[in-house]
């Protein structure tokens, strides 16, 4: 706690002073660039390694980076409300699902977690992962968890799809859906590429695919 607070006045000390000019600007509204879902993690620092500021994303936050289908009679969810928002309100026009090695919501689903009652319920929301083996080159020396960990970004990018707004939206080439994974070893972000079957290290080289792919949509 200490080591927080002392974060806090280092902050206001150092760091407040040469950008709250930028908060003032916030402070009016925010334009963020996209939806960013990602685990509850402690290790996954998505502002560190994507070097966003802040206002640049929406972010939804959750053990396993889940995303529950969408239900017919709108049954309420901090995810619902996110999507809703990042889609509806702030018309984010990308949605990035992030998921990362040695996850421990995924090790609750290889484990079936009896004493964690909440998370074996929560983690319910994967259990469709493995149908997505067949659509990755997993590297050979991956444990069942990280392969559980790729294979449940393809899952949630299909929940996230089944939200009406987001169905129209992705159709219409307004919004563009995107599977990332983070490796806590090495520190690479790799991006799902389908014509590869594989997550691919996000270099420069990736980038100019990407962006080739981006603008001729």
């Amino acid at each position: 706690m200490l080591k927080l607070l002392q974060g806090v006045v280092d902050f206001h000390d150092n760091v407040l002073p040469k950008i709250q000019e930028r908060f003032r600007e916030l402070a009016e509204g925010q334009k963020p660039d996209a939806l960013v879902v990602f685990c509850s993690d402690s290790r996954v620092a998505f502002n560190l390694f994507a070097s966003t500021d802040p206002g640049e994303v929406f972010v939804l936050r959750n053990p396993g980076n889940l995303i529950p289908p969408c239900e017919k009679d709108l049954v309420p969810s901090a995810a619902a409300a996110s999507i809703e928002i990042a889609v509806s309100l702030l018309n984010v026009r990308d949605v990035i699902i992030c998921g990362h090695s040695r996850c421990g919501a995924m090790q609750a689903l290889v484990d079936h977690e009896q004493d964690s009652p909440f998370l074996k319920e929560w983690v319910k929301h994967a259990h469709g992962a493995r149908n997505y083996f067949s659509k990755i080159n997993f590297e050979p020396d991956f444990t069942e968890r990280d392969q559980l960990s790729q294979a449940n970004v393809l899952l949630q990018m299909d929940h996230l799809l089944t939200y009406p707004k987001v169905k129209t939206l992705v159709e219409s080439r307004q919004l563009q859906v995107h599977g990332w994974w983070f490796d806590i070893v090495t520190g690479n972000v790799f991006s799902y590429e389908e014509d590869l079957k594989k997550f691919q290290v996000i270099d420069q080289i990736l980038f100019d695919k990407i962006q080739k792919r981006l603008f001729s949509k």
